[in-house]
């Protein structure tokens, strides 16, 4: 892929931001609109660059916004394949499967993890990593 491409992507990604309306008077937020309207067009989004990373990614974390760590793990797993050096997602992908009940198969995907975050001199990732594997 190319950085143009990128560009064209992050730029569209960009589009994404919705925004913030409030209920008549309450001030309070309607999340879940927005989590619904940011999903949409991030799968908008990545259909149209179905092998684009970023856009992968965006659906992704659009899923994880919402909580939907279900919908998210596909699109996890697709890049933690596609990328096994980039430490946040496999941080997402073992945070996702523990929120789904599942810490046995999240342990190995944090360990390395763990060891990207060490291996690239991130010392915050390094520090949750640590203490999350700790509780598992």
């Amino acid at each position: 892929m190319s950085i143009l491409s990128n560009a064209v992507i992050l730029s569209e990604a960009k589009n994404l931001s919705l925004p913030v309306k409030t209920f008549a008077g309450s001030g309070q937020i309607p999340s879940q609109t927005m989590s619904t309207d940011r999903i949409a067009k991030a799968l908008e989004l990545w259909k149209k660059f179905p092998d684009n990373d970023l856009s992968r990614f965006n659906l992704a974390q659009a899923y994880l916004d919402a909580n939907d760590h279900a919908h998210a793990l596909d699109h996890l797993r697709a890049l933690c394949e596609r990328k096994p050096d980039w430490m946040v997602v496999h941080i997402q992908l073992g945070k996702s499967l523990i929120a789904l009940g599942r810490p046995a198969e999240a342990r190995p995907i944090l360990e390395h993890g763990l060891k990207l975050a060490i291996a690239q001199h991130h010392d915050g990732p390094r520090e949750e990593l640590t203490a999350l594997l700790k509780t598992l």
